[in-house]
C-alpha cells in the first residue's frame, strides 16, 4: 500500500496494529511492515508490506471452495463496495428499513454493496449469499426495533424463533436472536476500531461466513483494510475532529459513509455494554499503539526523508478530502506528531465517555505536559496541535482567525464561574516567529454560551522571545463570568502567518 493520500504514513499501519489488539487471534487482520521499495534498480519511496485479505486458513479461516465448486453451502468473504457495483462478483444485501442513530437521526436503509472474494462463483452462489445476508439483517432489525424474533434457514428464509429460555427478557431474547446469526463479539470489535479511528469509509465493511457443514453460520465482521483516509486526516469536520460518536451514527462525511450496523446495533444497551466492556480490557494497549507512531517515526527518518524527495507531497492536499492542516507539515514527523495528538485525544475522549466524565479538579489545572490533557482540547481552527517540549504546541495553517477550544463541559460536576476569580495562563511564543509581539483573545463560554459569542472575551499580550511566561487575567468584575463555565476559546494570534507557533502549558482556573 502505497499511503500516499497520508503524510505520516502512518495511519494503515497505525490501524492494523489497533485492529491485532481488538482481533487478536480469534479474528483476522494483516500483518504488516515498512519497506523500500526498487523496481529494476530504481528507487520508488517506502511502502506498507501487508497481507491480501483473502479467505486461507492462516488468514479468513472459513470454507475456501475450489474453483468449479458449485455447493452453496461455502464459505464467503464479502468486501464492502460503498456505492460501486461494478465488480464481477457485485451482491446487494438488502434491508429496505428505517434506522435510528444515537442522535435521534432517522435515515432508510435499501442496501449494502458487497463484492464475493476469490472468483469462479456461480449465479445461484450468488443469490444464495445475498438472500441469506439480507435475511440477517432484517432479523437484527426486527429484533431491536418490533421485538419480534426470527432465525434464519439454510435455505435463507426467516422463520419465528421460539427456543427462548423460560423467563428471558426482552434484551436477552434480541441478543439469543442476533447472537445466533451475527457474531457479535467480532462486530463489538471491529465497531470500536473504526470508532476510534474515525474511517472516512466505515461503510465500506467487510464481512464473512462460514455456511459449510462445519461452519458457525454466523455473520462475522473483519478483515480492517485502507485506513489512509482516518485519524483526522479529512476536512470533513464529522472526521477531522478527535471529539464526538462517528461510527455508532449517520454522520455527513462526503456522504453518509458510516456503517449502518452499527447505528442499528448501539440501539441496544446490552451493545453499547458489550463495548464498554471490550473498550476497559483494551484501553491500556490501545495508549501503546499511540506511543509508537513516534518511534516508528524515529526508526524510518532517513527512510521517509527519501520517500518525500521521490514524492514531493508534504504541505500540499494531495486529494480533495484532506484538511488544511497539511500545509504546514513540512516533515514526515510534522505530520506524526499531528496523528499522535489526534489520537492520543481520541482515546482519551472515548475512555471518558464510556466511562463517565472527568472530574473537574483534573479540569480546574490543566498542565499540557500530561499528554492525556489532550482530551480537554476540543476542535482546531486554522491550527493544529501536538505536545512538544512538555506544552501544547500550536502551528497556524491559515492565519484567518485561528484558534481551539478548553472543553469544560466534559466535567463530572458543575463548575461555576462565581467560585473563581482568576484565570492564570502559562504560555510561550518563539523568536522565530513572524511578530515580536502577540495579543491572544479568550472567549469566556459561560452559563447560557455553549461556543464563543462577541464582546465576551478577555485579553493578554504575549512577547515573542522563546521565553514562558504566566499571564493572570482578574475576573473580577468581568459581567459574563457568571453561571456554567462550558468553554474557553483561546484565539491565540489576533493577527499571525501561516507556521507561526503556539505554546501553552498550563491554563488554570483560581
Amino acid at each position: 500500500m502505497a499511503d500516499y493520500f497520508d503524510h505520516s504514513m502512518l495511519r494503515t499501519s497505525t490501524a492494523f496494529s489497533l485492529g491485532n489488539v481488538l482481533l487478536e487471534d480469534d479474528y483476522y487482520c494483516s500483518d504488516w511492515i515498512h519497506t523500500e521499495v526498487y523496481i529494476n534498480g530504481r528507487y520508488q519511496g517506502v511502502y506498507l508490506l501487508c497481507e491480501q485479505s483473502q479467505i486461507n486458513k492462516n488468514r479468513v479461516n472459513i470454507y475456501e471452495k475450489n474453483d468449479t465448486e458449485t455447493t452453496l453451502a461455502i464459505g464467503y468473504l464479502m468486501i464492502g463496495q460503498g456505492g460501486r457495483t461494478d465488480e464481477e462478483y457485485s451482491i446487494v444485501v438488502s434491508l429496505d428499513k428505517d434506522i435510528t442513530d444515537l442522535n435521534g437521526e432517522t435515515l432508510h436503509l435499501s442496501g449494502m454493496n458487497f463484492s464475493l472474494s476469490g472468483d469462479g462463483y456461480t449465479q445461484a452462489q450468488m443469490d444464495y449469499i445475498e438472500k441469506w445476508s439480507s435475511a440477517v439483517l432484517n432479523t437484527v432489525w426486527y429484533a431491536l426495533y418490533q421485538n419480534k424474533y426470527y432465525t434464519v434457514n439454510s435455505d435463507g428464509t426467516m422463520v419465528p424463533k421460539t427456543d427462548f429460555p423460560a423467563g428471558a427478557t426482552q434484551e436477552e431474547k434480541q441478543q439469543l436472536t442476533i447472537g445466533a446469526v451475527m457474531d457479535l463479539d467480532s462486530a463489538v470489535r471491529m465497531y470500536i476500531l473504526d470508532e476510534i479511528v474515525k474511517n472516512f469509509d466505515a461503510g465500506t465493511f467487510n464481512m464473512y461466513v462460514d455456511l459449510s457443514a462445519n461452519g458457525n453460520h454466523k455473520l462475522t465482521f473483519g478483515v480492517p483494510w485502507d485506513y489512509d483516509f482516518s485519524l483526522g486526516n479529512s476536512k470533513y469536520a464529522s472526521t477531522h475532529s478527535a471529539t464526538g460518536i462517528y461510527a455508532g451514527n449517520f454522520t455527513y462525511s462526503d456522504g453518509y459513509r458510516t456503517n449502518c450496523l452499527y447505528a442499528l446495533l448501539n440501539n441496544a444497551d446490552w451493545f453499547r455494554e458489550m463495548v464498554k466492556k471490550k473498550w476497559n480490557e483494551k484501553y491500556s494497549e490501545f495508549l501503546d499503539v499511540a506511543e509508537s507512531v513516534k518511534s516508528i517515526s524515529e526508526f524510518g527518518e532517513d527512510e521517509f526523508a527519501s520517500n518525500y524527495k521521490k514524492w514531493d507531497t508534504l504541505g500540499t492536499i494531495v486529494m480533495g478530502h484532506q484538511a488544511d492542516d497539511v500545509y504546514s507539515f513540512k516533515t514526515q514527523m510534522d505530520a506524526a506528531d499531528y496523528l499522535y495528538t489526534w489520537l492520543i485525544t481520541r482515546l482519551n475522549w472515548l475512555n471518558n465517555y464510556w466511562n463517565g466524565a472527568v472530574s473537574s479538579e483534573d479540569l480546574l489545572s490543566i498542565d499540557f505536559s500530561d499528554v492525556t490533557s489532550l482530551q480537554y482540547v476540543g476542535a482546531y481552527k486554522c491550527s493544529y496541535g501536538a505536545v512538544s517540549g512538555g506544552a501544547l504546541k500550536v502551528t497556524v495553517s491559515d492565519p484567518y482567525d485561528p484558534y481551539f477550544y478548553i472543553d469544560y463541559s466534559l466535567s463530572e460536576s458543575i463548575i461555576s464561574a462565581g467560585k473563581y476569580k482568576t484565570l492564570e495562563v502559562t504560555c510561550m511564543v518563539p523568536e522565530s516567529n513572524s511578530y515580536d509581539t502577540y495579543m491572544a483573545e479568550l472567549f469566556l463560554a459561560c452559563g447560557s454560551a455553549d461556543s464563543a459569542e462577541a464582546g465576551k472575551s478577555v485579553y493578554i499580550e504575549i512577547p515573542a522571545d522563546g521565553q514562558y511566561h504566566t499571564h493572570s487575567v482578574n475576573l473580577n468584575g468581568v459581567s459574563f463570568w457568571k453561571g456554567t463555565v462550558n468553554k474557553i476559546r483561546v484565539d491565540f494570534f489576533m493577527d499571525s502567518s501561516v507556521n507561526d507557533q503556539f505554546y501553552l502549558k498550563t491554563i488554570t482556573l483560581k
